[in-house]
Formats: C-alpha cells, sequence, structure tokens
C-alpha cells in the first residue's frame, strides 16, 4: 500500500505541475502588451493592445502637411527601421519618420548662355519670359503681393518682378551706379542687397548700400531711412545710420525687424522710419541666449517670421538657427559647431547658413552658401532637420530633385502653394522647386 500510496501520490504531483505550467503559459500567452506611435507632428494614431509574441498591424499611413511619410522605427533618431514581421515581446514606441515631399526643379526665368568678364561669367540684362531673360548679379528673392516675386540685381542695379504667369519686368533702376529716387527707370540704385521685403500694402523695402528705400506698385521709388554712411546709428529717417544689413522682415504692426551682419545686431525701423537696435552683441564669437537685448549672435543673415509672430534667425558664423519669442532667445537647431549633419534640434550641423523662410505650416527653408555649391535644409516646426540640396549637386540641371544641379543657391522665396522660388546665383537662373 506504502508504494501504491507513493506513486499515486508522485501521479499528482506530476499532473499539478503540467497543470499550473499550462496555466502559466496560457496567463502568458494572453498578456496583452501595448504599442505606441509617436507620429512626429503627423496625424495622432491611436495606441494598440496586442497579444505577447504577435506581430502589430500598422494602421493607416499618418499625414503631415506637405511631408512625406518615409516609415515606422523602433528610436527617435531613426536608426533601426521596425519589421512588421517580427513578434512583439515586450511595450515599444514606433516613431514616424518623415521626409521633404519635394519632386522636381525647373527653370521659371534666366538664360545660362550669357557672355564673360575679366571676374567672371554673366548674363546681361534682358527682360520677358524664360530663357528670354538675362540677369546679371543676383541679389535677393522675395514674395510680394497676388502672386508675385520680386528680384533685385546688385550689379545690374535694377529692381524686377515676375509676374504669375511668369513675365520678367524691370520695375525701377538703369544700371547706372547712382543713388536717385523717382520713378521707375527715373530712379538709380547704387547696388540694392539681400535684404529685401514687402509689407503688408504689396510695398517693396529693399536696402541699397546703406540706405531703406521703397518701392509702390507703381514703381515710385523713395528714401526712408539711412544717410548713405556704413555706421550703426539709430534715430529717424536719414539721420539714422546702417552698416551691414543682412536680412529683413515685417511683423503684424508693419515693423521690419533687420539684421545687421557686420555689427551683429538686430534692428528695429517702425512705419514712420525710426531705427533703434534691440539687441547688439559686444562680443561677435557670442552664442548666448536670454533676453534680446542681452543674447549674443556672430554675423546674422536672414530672418523671418511666422503666423504665430515668432522670428527665426540664420546666425552665419555661430551655425545655427535662433529662435526670438516674445523677447527671448534660444537655439532652435544647430549645435554650433561648424560641420553637416541632419537631426533634432541640437543633434543638427550646419555650415554657415544664409537665407532662411517659413511656409504657413511652420516649416523652415534655409541655404547654405558654401564655397563650390550650396546645401538647401529644411526644418519642421518640432526642431528636427532634413537635407533638400546636398550641395554636391554642382552644375545645372532640371527635372527630378535627385538629379538636379545648382551653383550656389544665393536666396529663396515660398509661393502660396508653398513651393520653392531660389536664386541660382552663378547660373544667373530663377528656379522652382516643386512637390
Amino acid at each position: 500500500m506504502t508504494k501504491m500510496h507513493f506513486k499515486v501520490n508522485f501521479i499528482f504531483i506530476i499532473l499539478l505541475f503540467l497543470f499550473i505550467s499550462c496555466k502559466k503559459q496560457n496567463v502568458s500567452d494572453s498578456k496583452q502588451i501595448s504599442i505606441n506611435f509617436n507620429t512626429n507632428g503627423g496625424t495622432p494614431i491611436k495606441n494598440q493592445l496586442i497579444k505577447m509574441g504577435e506581430t502589430v498591424v500598422l494602421p493607416n499611413t499618418p499625414e503631415k502637411n506637405i511631408w512625406h511619410f518615409d516609415g515606422w522605427y523602433k528610436d527617435v533618431d531613426y536608426k533601426e527601421k521596425f519589421n512588421v514581421k517580427e513578434p512583439v515581446t515586450s511595450e515599444i514606441t514606433l516613431y514616424a519618420k518623415w521626409a521633404p515631399g519635394f519632386k522636381s526643379v525647373s527653370t521659371l526665368a534666366g538664360n545660362t548662355k550669357g557672355f564673360n568678364t575679366s571676374w567672371g561669367s554673366s548674363t546681361g540684362y534682358s527682360d520677358g519670359y524664360g530663357d528670354q531673360v538675362h540677369f546679371w548679379g543676383l541679389g535677393g528673392i522675395c514674395k510680394g503681393k497676388e502672386g508675385i516675386l520680386w528680384v533685385n540685381e546688385y550689379l545690374n542695379r535694377r529692381i524686377r518682378k515676375i509676374t504669375p504667369s511668369g513675365q520678367v519686368i524691370t520695375i525701377a533702376g538703369t544700371g547706372r551706379e547712382v543713388y536717385k529716387d523717382g520713378l521707375g527707370t527715373s530712379a538709380e540704385f547704387e547696388g540694392p542687397g539681400s535684404a529685401m521685403a514687402t509689407d503688408s500694402k504689396g510695398n517693396l523695402f529693399i536696402f541699397d548700400r546703406h540706405r531703406l528705400r521703397k518701392i509702390t506698385l507703381s514703381g515710385e521709388v523713395t528714401t526712408i531711412a539711412g544717410n548713405g554712411m556704413p555706421k550703426v546709428i539709430d534715430g529717424k529717417g536719414t539721420a539714422a545710420g546702417f552698416w551691414t544689413p543682412g536680412g529683413m522682415v515685417f511683423d503684424a504692426d508693419d515693423n521690419i525687424i533687420l539684421t545687421e551682419w557686420a555689427s551683429s545686431s538686430i534692428r528695429k525701423i517702425t512705419p514712420d522710419g525710426n531705427v533703434t537696435t534691440l539687441c547688439k552683441t559686444a562680443d561677435q564669437l557670442l552664442l548666448k541666449d536670454g533676453l534680446l537685448a542681452n543674447a549674443g549672435f556672430r554675423f546674422p543673415q536672414g530672418i523671418c517670421i511666422d503666423s504665430k509672430g515668432d522670428l527665426y534667425v540664420a546666425d552665419q558664423m555661430n551655425n545655427c538657427i535662433r529662435k526670438i519669442s516674445n523677447g527671448i532667445v534660444s537655439t532652435f537647431a544647430g549645435s554650433g559647431e561648424d560641420g553637416y549633419a541632419d537631426g533634432i534640434g541640437k543633434k543638427a550641423k550646419f555650415s554657415q547658413p544664409t537665407r532662411i523662410v517659413v511656409d504657413k505650416y511652420g516649416n523652415l527653408y534655409v541655404t547654405e552658401t558654401l564655397f563650390s555649391s550650396s546645401r538647401l535644409r529644411m526644418i519642421s516646426p518640432e526642431g528636427e532637420v532634413f537635407t533638400v540640396i546636398y550641395g554636391n549637386q554642382h552644375g545645372f540641371k532640371d527635372g527630378l530633385i535627385a538629379d538636379s544641379k545648382f551653383d550656389i543657391i544665393r536666396d529663396i522665396a515660398l509661393d502660396d502653394n508653398q513651393d520653392l522660388y531660389v536664386m541660382d546665383d552663378y547660373n544667373s537662373l530663377i528656379r522652382i522647386i516643386k512637390r
């Protein structure tokens, strides 16, 4: 009986062990884990609950205004792409990667077949359409009202406009290096620069050497501020002085916010022509965030303003993009180290950013004008930096964006469709980058 009892107990213990093991396995098999989706500014996606060891059923592709969805990744730096066939055994967050949605490049106006001068090639001067047009010494480009694009030429010393139909028309200037106010081609310029912008009424404001000039839609040219001397002086109208204006933009009250390159300062010009300095960097080697009056810039160039009223500055020699919000300066993107790297915020690197514009979604577009070519970068509202034009695409070629070539991207502008207009300086062309 004892042996029999022992056998029964032994079998019972084994059966109990198997029962418990099966129960644990069933519990394990039925355990649910969370799959989280971080769309990085795209349309939100609800988290999923799946059984441990099962695969994820991917949701519908998220959308993010003008961006192209580029897959799900297991890490925020997009180093490991998620394999949908991989069984999941623990909670995971998947990150949506986005890429600029640009597809093609075409030429709007200009002709690369020019003539040579002692210092290099140029293409002269003529109005018209397409390749009938010739530019010489492209200085800047900006968006106007009703689909107009404004273009200035510092060597041709003329102000041109491009209509929505693509016609290039001279609005002011004779080509002579002379300072003179007046109407249309009776007005003259010494050499208009890159700092230019339009106000809420569609008037163009542009710096001509050390003076701020205004050009109405009818072509009337007047001087608003500046005495023509290269010196930073606050004051009103021609009592004020400017040294090296880099970029300018209008705020919601039609004040001009101006960067001064060589003085590393930020200045303000009211509609009645009163000029004040908002920030002047005492030490030009300084990268300093904080209150605008105490902040540090190093040769700031382009500046733009978003729909919230926040300003973004291409801080050229600090190799980063700065943000001014409610009088506070912060570093929005870029490590401050000269280099090249895409990434989020300060993980990204720039090499002397120069021009900057912002679209209606809050995306930024930044040029880096390098010695032999140029890069074009795009920054999301979350501060993530992507490359649109890599800088090794040197020369001239239209077509698919991956195959396109440029010869110094000098300036950029955006139209109402969020297409990019590029001033291709050494090719003497205005190009379009479309989605």
